[in-house]
């Protein structure tokens, strides 16, 4: 008994263990077709669910000794990135160093005349309730930027203490969990070949931006960084860039798709510049974790 306890304890087993829930919740409690209304409903309600059990479990860990378990201030929030110093800060940089690298899809939109103001975004949710853009912008973000940047992260900390084996750890357990849409590909139709290169693409984009955002929350110390970033890349998503080029040459054949290019240049430049300073706040993070010497 005691060995299986202390089996069970292993941060790397916490961490798998937290990813088959979520999965698993997502299924027994929702169904296969993520968008019919219906399984919307009820994947937010599975996910957010398995995430409250997730976060009730990794929080025993964070416990103060000699406390009440139903006090939150029982509880030490910043091991898992939770916290108030300074969050305007981390919702902000780390979020407007990241859209420079949208800026040539942003010219796109705005020319395109579809260019959403926030106004717009809540507008549309508040009128046409559409949950499958509130699950992408605000519920799944939250929640899986809860279970794998906050609690699994907290878990591969009490195992790794390097900057390059957490943002590994925590990027192949968020890419890996992501698979499981080759089972929604094979429910719309797909063959099970092209299923699986269809999402073997997301997948390494995920495991990208999984490294990506977990650099933000140990370099800022903020949960919230990595949170308003993922709710902006789910927005843009990724970009047709081969396509909105060929949009800019047709509304400017001259000087269209060389602004286009120029814009993503610059942009990238710029968010090359400035990503380092924003996300230790511009020095305001305590954060030791990531730090460049």
């Amino acid at each position: 008994m005691d060995s299986a306890e202390g089996f069970l304890v292993q941060p790397l087993v916490r961490c798998v263990v937290y990813c088959i829930v979520f999965i698993a919740a997502l299924y027994l409690y929702g169904g296969v077709d993520r968008n019919t209304s219906k399984s919307v409903r009820q994947r937010i309600v599975s996910g957010s669910v398995a995430c409250g059990l997730i976060l009730t479990d990794t929080l025993a860990f964070t416990r103060l000794p000699n406390t009440s378990p139903w006090r939150l201030d029982s509880y030490d929030l910043s091991r898992i990135f939770l916290r108030h110093q300074h969050l305007v800060l981390a919702l902000l940089l780390p979020t407007l160093s990241t859209g420079l690298l949208f800026l040539g899809p942003f010219w796109h939109e705005w020319r395109a005349r579809r260019f959403y103001t926030l106004q717009d975004y809540a507008r549309e949710l508040w009128y046409t309730s559409n949950l499958i853009r509130l699950r992408n912008i605000v519920i799944a973000p939250l929640v899986e930027e809860i279970i794998f940047r906050g609690c699994i992260l907290f878990h591969l900390q009490r195992r790794f203490d390097s900057c390059g084996a957490l943002c590994l750890g925590s990027s192949l357990l968020f890419a890996v969990s992501h698979f499981h849409h080759v089972v929604e590909r094979i429910y719309a139709g797909y063959a099970v070949r092209e299923a699986l290169l269809d999402v073997l693409s997301q997948v390494l984009m995920t495991a990208m931006f999984g490294a990506y955002s977990t650099l933000l929350v140990l370099r800022s110390g903020h949960l919230a960084a990595a949170f308003a970033v993922h709710s902006l890349c789910n927005l843009m998503g990724m970009p047709d860039i081969a396509g909105e080029m060929r949009v800019a040459e047709i509304h400017d054949p001259r000087w269209g798709r060389c602004v286009y290019k120029a814009l993503l240049l610059v942009g990238f430049i710029s968010w090359l510049v400035l990503i380092g300073p924003a996300s230790t706040l511009f020095g305001l993070s305590d954060s030791t974790l990531c730090r460049l010497p």
